[in-house]
């Protein structure tokens, strides 16, 4: 479920796929899309006919192919319901006690101030731990926040009460109007103050960051993530990329150090050997951003704030030693699961990404292994990642069911001429294709597939082997497809977290004043993008010439695909043996990476198959 699922577009798109024709539904939508965002008694009519258009339409059998569709509309319109109630209760309980004008008044007056209070009541209500994933926040313990975005201005409040007074000072903030509100806890987790809400928008952390800094005066190191903690993205990692065309002024020319500043220079610098070490721990980045915050201190001439922070940086640093003094071998329980779930997660986000029963069913799959990892039940977690493995290499009924209603399709025309021939074959195809038909409404998928493949015989149809001809099995080819599209999900993410620490580390050099040099950062972030670009030989072209295999009407056409297919993994394979990018990326000694293992073995199992 996700917001597309309340737009008219999306939906129109959906109904196209499947040649249907609707109007109710796809008019509830617009309407609801054109509905001004303050006039919430329009908002709520709009959702209900929006709910009455899609549980009429899911009742209709002539729109059974979409119904999953429509649940997902149900739920979104449901969710978007609940939201709505909460902020008509949230502005009524504001009119009974009078205090909404009283609580704009106080925020307008001195904003910079209440948020810059509010921002330390935050951090000192800080959890011991992190939250669970899946967990919200202890309701009375935390701050709210609300967040105005519109285009590129934003606008935040935290306060421990949002409500309509704090819509309109939002609103008013950003200047700008057609904006969408953001609204849930905002808590101190993880060294940083990190804003939970259900699902975070794109490049949200670092538009956040921008806005408390506008308002404050004041920089905060942000955080934003999901409740069930999938979703999670920092003011760093989610800035826009650097623009390596951008002219800056150059700075003053600086006066003499003071002797403050001369002392922590020296204490910076014998930090550095031990931030180097520090770095690889799972708490290293939290280091690095300590003291890249310390030495850019430094550097700015704001030795004072610098000195203060300083503890902190020493404290990052021991804590990150420590983890690593602590970290299990390789061999131990938690060292493979950990291995494995990391192995898994590009594929788990795509899943999830896609939006259907399947990828829900992987998102509570894999919030479940990691609260089992957290009660050190290693193996109860292994079998949750089992599940998902079953689940991503098409093993479940939602991806047998998909493959009956293609190969039904593509056969029905053929087992209707093949019963109008009223031959003694004829009484045994039909009751052979009523036994497919019994098993797919008990949802029993895989031997309604098993029934189609002796229809297929009894018609003699394309997919059937002769001779020494070899039988393809579409099943083995979404597999394929399906490995090489993880495949490349895992590259990417890899390249992007190197991308990602390689220019933390710059920054972090760069604002340390006793270094004797200066990376130029515009550069560096070129040259890790060219890195990805000459990796780029392992493209989509494998992914296409499968797609075109599976959707092949007959065999001898599937064959050829095929065929061309086993050209492209020998040219993989080529490539991947003279690349001396892909032999030295995963000794790049910033980040663990697996991308070599992960091609080399990818490419044997496929070439195995081709």
């Amino acid at each position: 479920m996700s917001e597309k699922h309340l737009t008219k577009s999306a939906w129109e798109t959906e109904a196209k796929k499947h040649h249907l024709d609707d109007k109710t539904l796809s008019k509830a939508l617009g309407t609801y899309e054109k509905c001004n965002e303050e006039d919430l008694p329009a908002q709520e009519k709009a959702l209900d006919e929006v709910d009455k258009a899609a549980g009429a339409l899911k009742k209709n059998k002539a729109y059974k192919e979409v119904a999953d569709y429509l649940d997902e509309v149900a739920d979104a319109c449901e969710h978007a319901q609940k939201e709505l109630a909460k902020r008509i209760e949230e502005e009524e309980a504001e009119e009974e006690d009078g205090g909404g004008d009283e609580e704009l008044a106080e925020l307008t007056k001195d904003l910079a101030k209440q948020l810059k209070a509010a921002m330390g009541q935050v951090k000192g209500h800080a959890p011991g731990d992190p939250i669970e994933p899946g967990v919200a926040p202890e309701p009375g313990k935390q701050l709210k926040f609300l967040a105005y975005v519109a285009g590129g201005a934003t606008s935040v409040i935290v306060a421990k009460r949002v409500g309509g007074s704090t819509r309109k000072l939002a609103a008013k903030l950003a200047g700008v109007s057609g904006g969408k509100y953001h609204s849930g806890d905002c808590i101190y987790e993880k060294n940083a103050y990190t804003f939970v809400l259900d699902q975070p928008p794109g490049g949200f952390a670092h538009k956040v960051s921008v806005a408390l800094q506008e308002e404050t005066g004041q920089k905060y190191k942000v955080r934003v993530r999901s409740i069930d903690g999938l979703v999670e993205s920092d003011d760093e990692t989610d800035a826009p990329p650097v623009d390596p065309n951008a002219q800056t002024p150059p700075p003053p020319p600086p006066g003499p150090p003071s002797p403050l500043a001369r002392e922590l220079a020296g204490k910076l610098q014998a930090l550095k050997a031990d931030l180097q070490k520090a770095a690889a721990a799972p708490s290293g980045h939290e280091a690095m951003a300590k003291f890249t915050e310390a030495a850019t201190l430094l550097k700015e001439r704001h030795p004072d704030e610098a000195a203060a922070l300083l503890p902190e940086v020493e404290q990052a640093i021991k804590k990150a030693l420590a983890e690593l003094a602590a970290a299990p071998t390789g061999d131990s329980p938690d060292a493979a699961f950990k291995q494995r779930l990391a192995a898994l997660m590009p594929a788990i986000k795509e899943a999830i990404a896609a939006g259907n029963t399947a990828g829900t069913e992987i998102k509570l799959k894999a919030s479940e292994a990691g609260a089992k990892a957290k009660q050190h039940d290693f193996d109860g977690a292994n079998v949750s990642l089992d599940e998902i493995e079953a689940l991503l290499g098409g093993n479940q009924p939602v991806l047998d069911e998909a493959l009956f209603k293609q190969r039904l399709t593509a056969l029905t025309p053929k087992i209707k001429d093949a019963m109008a021939t009223q031959s003694p074959e004829a009484a045994s195809l039909r009751a052979k294709v009523g036994e497919a038909s019994a098993f797919a409404k008990q949802h029993d998928f895989a031997k309604a597939n098993g029934a189609l493949s002796e229809i297929e015989i009894m018609l003699g149809a394309p997919g059937l082997a002769t001779g020494s001809e070899k039988k393809f099995s579409l099943v083995d080819l979404q597999k394929s497809r399906l490995s090489w599209v993880n495949l490349r999900s895992l590259i990417q993410s890899q390249l992007q977290e190197l991308e990602a620490v390689i220019l933390q580390t710059v920054r972090a050099h760069n604002a340390d004043e006793t270094a004797e040099d200066e990376f130029d950062e515009a550069a560096v972030a070129s040259g890790v993008k060219d890195l990805s670009a000459k990796l780029g030989a392992l493209d989509e072209r494998l992914i296409d010439k499968l797609d075109e295999a599976l959707n092949a009407q007959t065999d001898d056409v599937r064959r050829a695909r095929h065929a061309e297919a086993a050209v492209i993994i020998k040219e993989y394979q080529a490539f991947a043996a003279s690349s001396e990018t892909l032999a030295t990326v995963d000794l790049n000694g910033f980040t663990q990476s697996s991308i070599q293992s992960a091609v080399q073995s990818t490419l044997a199992e496929l070439a195995a198959k081709f």
